[in-house]
């Protein structure tokens, strides 16, 4: 039996019926199955959701602890890991303000839609590993000023000062590539 819904596709209600649905007791004997975007959907959030705290914990834990080693102070990392989040979850808050809640739709010319779960987690994670690199990138900078007998005022303005062009250079090409794809 192939039974089609009327609901709009991945929406809040197509997920609730789709877990309806696999709810229910089958008859003895059959093993029926749920499919469809919104099933698909909804198995992708499980799987995303049951891993992804275990993921973030990981990911801290090992930024946090090779950023210590690297710079032998507990401030840093941890002042990197909060900023770099900040900054994320801020950017990730537009994009689903523009995007997801459609505000700018008839500016940009394109139709609301909910944002797919796993493009969002790989975009988080390309965007946290290329900020870190360009932390460490300036923070090494900044380190080996200092470890050559600069004041930290002097080290961080300099640093940046070095570093603070290739870094942008760096950000702005990359934003041209993927605005070339898109």
């Amino acid at each position: 039996i192939s039974v089609v819904s009327a609901l709009t596709p991945k929406s809040d209600a197509a997920q609730n019926l789709a877990k309806e649905v696999r709810a229910l007791t089958p008859p003895t004997g059959t093993h029926p199955l749920v499919g469809g975007s919104d099933a698909v959907l909804v198995d992708s959030k499980d799987s995303i959701g049951g891993r992804l705290p275990i993921a973030v914990a990981l990911v801290a834990l090992t930024t946090f602890v090779l950023l210590f080693l690297f710079t032998g102070s507990v401030v840093q990392p941890l002042r990197a890991l909060v900023l770099n989040v900040i900054s994320l979850a801020a950017t990730l808050g537009v994009m689903t303000w523009i995007f997801q809640d459609g505000n700018l739709s008839s500016l940009l010319g394109f139709t609301a839609q909910p944002m797919e779960m796993s493009m969002t987690v790989l975009m988080f994670c390309i965007a946290f590993g290329l900020s870190m690199d360009y932390e460490v990138f300036v923070t090494s900078r900044i380190k080996e000023l200092h470890d050559l007998g600069k004041d930290n005022e002097t080290a961080v303005a300099d640093g940046l000062g070095h570093t603070g062009r290739i870094v942008s250079a760096a950000a702005f090409l990359l934003a041209v590539s993927f605005f070339a794809f898109g």
